[in-house]
């Protein structure tokens, strides 16, 4: 099924293509602390999501590039760290990003590549506070 199928892809951190370490660093706001953030968590600033796309284009350029002729291609999977909403959902908005930048696909089209438990996240408002 899928899951035996991913493990046998390539494993390419979010993180590392974002240009970050952690789900921690791939959200920011100039001149504000952590704190001030409320409930915020992406999406993701612009250079970011470029960063982003431009690496895994060439992550892709690469295996592609690899691949022996009449061979089977090695697949690559983007990953997070399991069980981080926040992460999946700023990777999740990357992901779109690249395939609209790069490839012009539609909106229409990435939310039915991507399925519904991916392209129904949402973000918080940046103004939301935590709960207490």
């Amino acid at each position: 099924g899928e899951a035996s199928a991913l493990r046998e892809c390539t494993p390419l951190s979010a993180f590392q293509l974002a240009g970050v370490r952690s789900s921690e660093e791939l959200y920011t706001v100039p001149h504000y602390s952590n704190l001030a953030y409320g409930r915020a968590f992406g999406p993701v600033a612009l250079d970011k999501t470029m960063e982003f796309c431009g690496n895994l284009f060439r992550a892709l350029g690469d295996a592609i590039a690899a691949c022996p002729p009449g061979g089977r291609c090695a697949c690559l999977a983007v990953t997070t760290s399991r069980g981080d909403i926040h992460a999946r959902t700023n990777v999740a908005a990357m992901l779109g990003a690249y395939l609209v930048l790069r490839h012009q696909w539609t909106a229409k089209k990435v939310r039915q590549v991507l399925g519904s438990k991916d392209a129904d996240l949402r973000f918080s408002c940046s103004w939301s506070r935590p709960n207490k």
